[in-house]
């Protein structure tokens, strides 16, 4: 466009008033930064919608899985075998017979050492009682593998003998001089012990062949409690004398070596399948 050409288009047109222009412009960006503006928010609550969807999703997922989970554990108590479930209430009838019959109080604590090694034994063998009869392989490619039953069991056994030994704690620890704290210890160490030499005999081959490898560890253990305290009849300020802090550490390492072995079981599983 010629220079000419722009003046005749000005002077026929007129420049525009600027108060005009610029109210023109500022509603033009006002516009514009309500539409984005809307537009941004609309996006937002898309994503809000799709975050708040995808969360209620996870949760259901989570909230299946853990039903799903606890209903496999509590589904396994008919499956365990029934002298697991002899032996704990025998051990629990027995410390009921011996209040009743108001036996001494460190002879009841010797009863009930020398019994609940066979209680972890039973529960040791019971978690590993796919192995006995071969159907652990089978097990390996199931929808729920050996790890899974490993677990279901100890978690179903395991249960009922914490409430087995509250109650024995509890029933033989009021009538004892020691109190609750030695009693509660009398009791665990011995079914803390067990439970660990137990569970490692079960991953060698002679334990896995043979169940007498572990009521020999119970006998023994038994038998070594028995002597412990008749020996401790003549010491009886021993352990009363120990200090409480010794109990709960010996207790806690117990505890925890038994969770590593048990660990370290489901681990080897594990390799053995890859």
């Amino acid at each position: 466009m010629d220079k000419k050409t722009k003046e005749m288009l000005v002077k026929m047109a007129g420049q525009p008033d600027h108060l005009r222009k610029d109210k023109f412009i500022r509603e033009c960006r006002k516009y514009n930064e309500e539409s984005n503006k809307n537009t941004r928010n609309n996006k937002n609550n898309i994503m809000n919608r799709d975050n708040w969807n995808n969360k209620n999703n996870e949760n259901n997922k989570l909230t299946t899985n853990n039903e799903t989970t606890l209903r496999f554990i509590m589904s396994q108590f008919s499956y365990i075998s029934w002298y697991v479930w002899c032996i704990s209430l025998f051990v629990l009838i027995a410390a009921i017979f011996i209040i009743v019959m108001k036996i001494e109080a460190t002879d009841s604590i010797t009863v009930i050492a020398a019994i609940i090694p066979f209680v972890a034994m039973a529960a040791v063998m019971e978690s590993f009682r796919s192995k006995y009869f071969g159907m652990s392989e089978l097990e390996s490619v199931t929808k729920v593998s050996f790890r899974g039953i490993y677990f279901a069991r100890m978690s179903c056994i395991g249960m009922v003998h914490i409430v087995i030994i509250s109650c024995l704690i509890i029933l033989i620890g009021r009538n004892s001089e020691n109190g609750y704290l030695v009693t509660g210890a009398m009791i665990l160490i011995p079914y803390l012990i067990t439970s660990i030499l137990n569970t490692k005999i079960e991953r060698t081959q002679i334990g896995r062949k043979s169940i007498f490898a572990c009521i020999t560890v119970s006998v023994l253990i038994s038998w070594s409690m028995i002597l412990l305290n008749n020996q401790m009849k003549n010491h009886r300020d021993f352990l009363s004398s120990i200090q409480p802090i010794i109990w709960y550490i010996a207790i806690l390492a117990l505890i925890a070596i038994n969770f590593f072995e048990i660990k370290k079981t489901i681990r080897q599983e594990v390799y053995a399948w890859n």
